[in-house]
């Protein structure tokens, strides 16, 4: 277990970090997230169900997000990986698509949810804690 102290928000009923886990890229490979010890102890990838859970929570409302750091300063996505493997070769992650300077999308995500994809690119993660 590491010392480090992770800022969290307890949403959905489960304690979500805040911030994406720290890499030398800012990106993660499957094979780093889906390491038993990728997320520090008592700490787990959260399911794709667990990430719509998220966003319903939210009511997809972008300034209910910015508590969670789930949008960048651009147009643009982003991505992580879920727990939910679809098969030898492909895992769901989680995604938000976002155009900041539009009045629309400043109330709402443009598009949110959860899509399969293959092991093969890099995406963020963020590690989620039943009970502190």
């Amino acid at each position: 277990s590491d010392d480090k102290e992770y800022r969290a928000t307890k949403v959905a009923g489960l304690y979500w970090m805040r911030d994406n886990m720290q890499a030398d890229t800012a990106r993660l490979y499957w094979d780093e997230v889906s390491a038993e010890d990728f997320c520090p102890s008592g700490w787990r990838l959260p399911t794709s169900v667990e990430w719509m859970s998220l966003f319903k929570a939210m009511n997809y409302r972008a300034s209910n997000a910015s508590v969670m750091r789930l949008q960048g300063a651009a147009i643009g996505s982003s991505v992580w990986w879920t727990s939910s493997e679809s098969g030898a070769d492909s895992v769901q992650v989680a995604y938000v698509n976002y155009h900041p300077m539009s009045y629309e999308a400043a109330q709402r995500f443009e598009t949110f949810g959860v899509n399969t994809t293959t092991k093969t690119y890099p995406h963020s993660a963020r590690c989620v804690k039943d009970d502190f």
